[in-house]
């Protein structure tokens, strides 16, 4: 990842295939994740309203 992140300087990274919420920052890019169900256990910190707006 830390090539990826070094190559493009995205300025969001979203991922998932991860239990719970979360939102941080690698130096200057914002890195969140908001994964609604896995399976049999619901995410309580999931955020439905969430949107992310990209625009120049």
């Amino acid at each position: 990842m830390t090539a990826t992140i070094e190559t493009y300087w995205p300025a969001l990274w979203v991922h998932g295939h991860v239990h719970n919420s979360s939102d941080y920052r690698v130096g200057d890019i914002g890195i969140a994740c908001n994964p609604h169900d896995y399976g049999a256990g619901a995410n309580s910190n999931f955020d439905g309203s969430l949107v992310v707006e990209i625009g120049e």
